[in-house]
């Protein structure tokens, strides 16, 4: 999924002078002539491979020689927890676009959580929209900006009247305001998809976990009276957010992740 997710954002629109190294997650170069493309100069010959001689076995041979993988090795590819980006050319912005670009979505964020705040029933909706408008820094890389952008989120919807629920921010302080940011890094980093599926499980996880004691007191059902299926979730309530949290999460990380290509293309056709 990763992988398709990577090869979806290298399509996007590039930038000024046609480079389109500005782009986020597309630090990759160019494909590599592995011998079969032709040269300018004309058709490639045909050659024996390296080591081939005469004969119907040799030929094989250099069959298997051409097709096996560099380095001699057979087989998938070698399991990689992180790798350090290569450093490549980019465009530079303007500190004026970054500090425009994250105060934008650090307002977009404040407006639509405060929205879902006094809503009530749409306090889950203000989570995922402010986590979307945390994305618009990160399209153009700015980092800092990205998390000064959920840091004044936070601090301004405690200014503009969440500190009368504050554990009603807990959510989107412990994960959705943070989730994008570990994404960028998760693609900036190439760390490895499912060791980062995995952390963003247990992450997730220990919110759900949090807001059941925080929200709910650590019972679920508390004013419905007796009742077997909330005894039976709050007695098994750990199973039920690991199980449920986690398939959750596998969905949810996914759509964000075709989030920030959007926001990507949107932000792109801005700023040209």
């Amino acid at each position: 999924m990763q992988d398709d997710l990577n090869r979806q954002s290298n399509s996007l629109p590039q930038g000024e002078g046609g480079n389109s190294q500005e782009e986020p997650f597309s630090d990759f170069g160019p494909p590599e002539n592995d011998g079969t493309a032709p040269d300018k100069d004309g058709p490639q010959k045909d050659t024996p491979s390296h080591g081939a001689t005469d004969g119907e076995g040799d030929v094989g041979a250099g069959k298997e020689g051409h097709n096996a993988p560099r380095g001699g090795k057979k087989g998938g590819k070698k399991f990689v927890l992180w790798k350090r980006p290569e450093r490549s050319p980019r465009q530079k912005y303007s500190r004026s676009f970054q500090i425009a670009l994250s105060a934008v979505s650090c307002a977009a964020a404040v407006i639509f959580l405060m929205l879902g705040y006094f809503s009530g029933v749409l306090l889950a909706t203000g989570y995922i929209i402010a986590q979307i408008a945390l994305m618009l820094p990160l399209s153009k890389r700015f980092y800092p900006g990205g998390f000064l952008a959920y840091l004044g989120t936070v601090l301004l919807a405690v200014v503009f009247g969440a500190a009368a629920r504050f554990w009603d921010l807990v959510p989107f302080i412990m994960f959705f305001g943070l989730h994008p940011l570990f994404n960028s890094f998760q693609l900036r980093y190439s760390i490895n998809k499912w060791v980062a599926l995995v952390f963003k499980m247990a992450w997730f996880d220990a919110t759900l976990y949090v807001i059941y004691l925080i929200i709910f007191g650590g019972v679920i059902g508390a004013g419905f009276g007796d009742s077997a299926v909330f005894d039976f979730v709050n007695r098994y309530i750990w199973l039920f957010i690991i199980v449920v949290g986690s398939l959750f999460l596998w969905l949810y990380d996914y759509f964000m992740f075709r989030a920030q290509i959007m926001v990507n293309r949107l932000v792109a056709k801005v700023k040209k």
